[in-house]
């Protein structure tokens, strides 16, 4: 596109072949007509590639909070959380053939870091469907890991809603809750990982499933 400045003939407007003049703002110019495209069918291919990013994102979307958490370090080498997860679940979590894709959520990653996992992390149904989840401390652990935090969260595979966890100190190595969404059955898929505040480090995250029958 090109400006009028100054011109013996005085503005040009209208259409001339492939060239067009016009006035915006107070200012004359003229410009190109735009060279049509000819649109190709995407291919299969693309049409999968599609699919899938618009289901890993659509998982993503509502635990985004959640997700700069889990992967803090990595937004901090100007990679956005979200990115992150959504890449991971491209890459790991999401199976099937065009168009009927599922996420298999034993493989999602919510966090990832340097900090040691939790040990023999495990989960447990009371008799009044209280859920237990249990872990231990590691008896050298490092100063990171005494004073992080252990985040949670849940997905409730019946109406695929997500719920966080309270989070919880370093010297817990427990958490209960109930779950008025699960009535007498269903599935619930969990993550926990370690977070320093202080050096904003964390663990990979890691999954359990609880049955509730």
């Amino acid at each position: 596109m090109a400006r009028i400045t100054k011109s013996p003939l005085g503005a040009f407007y209208g259409k001339v072949g492939n060239i067009v003049g016009s006035r915006w703002r107070s200012i004359d110019y003229i410009r190109s007509m735009p060279t049509r495209r000819k649109r190709y069918a995407p291919s299969e291919a693309q049409l999968a590639q599609a699919t899938k990013f618009k289901m890993a994102s659509a998982f993503c979307k509502p635990i985004r909070q959640f997700l700069n958490i889990g992967f803090m370090d990595f937004a901090q080498k100007r990679m956005t959380a979200v990115n992150v997860a959504v890449r991971n679940l491209l890459a790991n979590a999401i199976f099937g053939e065009y168009p009927k894709y599922n996420v298999d959520e034993s493989k999602v990653a919510l966090s990832d870091g340097p900090l040691h996992e939790l040990i023999d992390l495990k989960a447990e149904v009371a008799a009044d469907k209280t859920i237990i989840l249990s872990w231990k401390n590691r008896a050298d652990a490092t100063d990171e890991e005494k004073r992080s935090e252990v985040y949670g969260m849940r997905l409730y595979d019946k109406n695929r809603q997500f719920l966080m966890l309270d989070k919880q100190k370093a010297n817990v190595t427990e958490v209960k809750f109930t779950d008025p969404l699960l009535e007498t059955e269903g599935t619930i898929h969990v993550w926990l990982f370690r977070f320093d505040p202080k050096t904003r480090l964390t663990s990979p995250s890691q999954y359990l499933k609880v049955q509730l029958t």
